[in-house]
């Protein structure tokens, strides 16, 4: 996982932490960064998931399943987190119209890392205050972000449909955040 992240104008500091459960992973034998140049395409922010279809959402660590299937029928990426939803209109809102990203039963909101789900669709979850854990083997997914809506990383779960699972790891996660930050920077320092 990464934590601690701050960026300032001339360093980056993070703390880096990952489970090493792949063999040749933290050995000679891996090779992290490849001599490889990333087009914008892939870098672009697109779904995992596909509309309409039914999932199951299983622990990455027990595989035992965290709900009942489901078929998502928005499945939207996320903006960034230093971004207001209030902000997002040309003229002032009401006050009592308070933009909302809480997704409903059927949506899902995603970012490289990341996936904001409606609480009430994952069953076999414990929580305190800010944590969420597989009611099973108590593996960390994610945490809650507000009372209708969970944080899940992409790294701690894996989606099964009919014919295949899609789950990431953290280190690609982490390199892909990376590439992003990257690209953001050189975009804005080139406005």
């Amino acid at each position: 996982s990464l934590s601690s992240f701050k960026q300032t104008d001339n360093y980056i500091v993070f703390r880096f932490v990952t489970n090493n459960s792949l063999e040749n992973l933290g050995s000679f034998k891996t090779e992290l960064l490849q001599n490889t140049v990333a087009s914008i395409e892939s870098l672009s922010n697109k779904p995992v998931l596909t509309k309409g279809v039914n999932y199951t959402v299983r622990c990455i660590n027990c595989s035992k399943a965290l709900n009942v299937p489901i078929k998502f029928q928005r499945i939207l990426p996320l903006p960034s987190d230093s971004s207001d939803p209030n902000e997002w209109f040309c003229h002032a809102q009401s006050s009592k119209d308070n933009v909302s990203l809480d997704p409903k039963e059927t949506d899902i909101f995603y970012t490289h890392c990341y996936l904001h789900i409606n609480k009430s669709n994952l069953l076999n979850i414990k929580g305190n205050d800010k944590v969420i854990v597989c009611k099973f083997c108590l593996n960390w997914l994610g945490i809650i972000y507000n009372q209708n809506t969970l944080r899940i990383w992409l790294n701690t779960v894996k989606f099964l449909d009919n014919n295949s699972a899609i789950s990431t790891d953290s280190l690609s996660d982490i390199f892909h955040s990376f590439k992003d930050v990257f690209r953001h920077s050189l975009y804005n320092s080139l406005k």
